[in-house]
């Protein structure tokens, strides 16, 4: 009879420690959403501060062309490189290659149908989309003819 008497304790199920592989990829997933949703969102302010960080650069060089002019009193063999070996413009732009923050490179040369004007063509534009923005922010100003071809922007001003 004291078999029968035994009174049986209760069973004590241990806690389970940790995450299953389930929760795992659940919260993984979510994570990767929310980042490409992020990524998505930002894309467009950094594309607009790069657009505006390049312009800046133009109107660098554009200034460096003003104050190398009366070395030499015309713009004819106006370059990058010159400007740089008078220290008119940042000695890390070098010759522009590969200098603004869109991935191209900035040249100035004086044009060729008029001496008094000089021509700053930025290479590398990633989008026609804003190649065709910054045609229209700097029709807005006073360049004399904005231009948009392939993925060079042209700008021809006044010397």
């Amino acid at each position: 009879m004291n078999a029968l008497n035994t009174t049986f304790a209760p069973r004590t199920i241990k806690k389970q420690k940790g995450f299953t592989m389930i929760e795992l990829l659940v919260v993984t997933a979510i994570l990767v959403v929310m980042g490409i949703g992020v990524k998505m969102a930002l894309s467009p302010q950094i594309s607009n501060g790069d657009v505006k960080s390049t312009m800046k650069m133009v109107e660098a060089v554009r200034t460096a062309v003003g104050q190398w002019k009366p070395y030499n009193s015309v713009l004819t063999g106006v370059s990058m490189t010159a400007l740089n070996d008078l220290d008119l413009i940042p000695e890390a732009w070098g010759d522009g290659s590969n200098i603004t923050p869109l991935g191209g490179g900035i040249t100035v040369a004086v044009s060729g149908s008029d001496t008094t004007r000089m021509v700053i063509s930025v290479t590398g534009i990633p989008t026609t989309e804003i190649g065709n923005r910054m045609v229209r922010d700097y029709a807005d100003l006073t360049v004399v003819t904005p231009t948009f071809s392939g993925s060079t922007l042209s700008l021809t001003f006044k010397g």
